[in-house]
């Protein structure tokens, strides 16, 4: 019998992707908060169309934990100011966090999103890298991203 937690991941995981899909990113993921370690764990991370495979793997080692700290990233941006962050590449250096990987994911922004659970606590960070054809707002992404994540009948993040 599969484990309430592998199936919260399942359908995490499917989350994510459907998202990554519907907005046409080049990559998504979801991170959850570590407050006693103070950092974000990765819980999935998606290659979207036309992400290198490399690059993708890459990404996903570099980000597994990521110390909150490491201010030059949208997640933890998100993570600490508690609402969306826009990264833009022309806005970034090539060597910062954010700058750098959106460079290497052929990437215009990315839209990172605090998501809240019970009592509006921040559990994690779900984040997205888009192209410039990407022509939807930063709010709607936003938006779409929050949609994604609204638990559905017993669902809770993992």
């Amino acid at each position: 019998m599969e484990s309430s937690s592998a199936r919260n991941l399942d359908d995490l995981r499917a989350r994510v992707a459907e998202a990554c899909a519907e907005l046409g990113a080049r990559a998504a993921g979801y991170w959850q908060i570590d407050p006693e370690a103070e950092r974000l764990v990765q819980i999935v991370f998606v290659p979207g169309v036309g992400l290198d495979t490399e690059i993708g793997r890459q990404f996903a080692v570099a980000t597994a934990t990521v110390p909150l700290s490491q201010t030059s990233l949208g997640i933890v941006a998100a993570a600490l100011m508690g609402q969306p962050a826009v990264s833009r590449v022309a806005e970034l250096p090539a060597d910062s966090g954010s700058g750098g990987w959106l460079r290497a994911f052929g990437a215009s922004r990315s839209v990172a999103v605090p998501i809240r659970g019970e009592g509006g606590k921040i559990q994690g960070v779900f984040s997205v890298a888009l192209t410039a054809d990407s022509t939807l707002g930063d709010r709607i992404v936003a938006e779409r991203i929050r949609g994604t994540l609204v638990p559905r009948n017993d669902w809770t993040p993992p």
